[in-house]
């Protein structure tokens, strides 16, 4: 996932109304999986890993994506079934799974709410 410097026209704050408010995004990174963030692991966690068949968290198809207070990234990925939660800071990419491990049929977007 990769962004960069553009702006919005034309859209609200929540409780705001009147005139044209100018949003900016900035480029902070850009990655497709887990290794792509650079957190270098030991030749014992990588052979552990092998031995145990862990997987490479990867983003398949990622369709929206959140950035809360703390800079970690929200990002809801149809093609994973998933919710995925990125952490710039440390370099880690999780995987968050459904109470039954089913997936997420087919996650469209992300959201905080209030508190």
């Amino acid at each position: 996932i990769g962004y960069g410097d553009f702006a919005m026209v034309g859209a609200q704050p929540p409780g705001e109304s009147g005139g044209t408010e100018l949003y900016a995004v900035r480029w902070i990174d850009q990655f497709a999986a887990s290794r792509d963030l650079g957190k270098a692991r030991s030749i014992g966690q990588r052979v552990l890993g092998f031995l145990l068949g862990e997987k490479e968290t990867c983003l398949v198809k990622p369709l929206a994506l959140l950035a809360g207070d703390s800079g970690r990234l929200w990002i809801a990925d149809q093609g994973a079934h998933a919710l995925m939660w990125v952490d710039p800071e440390t370099r880690q990419i999780k995987m968050l799974e459904a109470v039954d491990r089913q997936g997420l049929p087919s996650p469209a977007g992300v959201c905080f709410g209030a508190g």
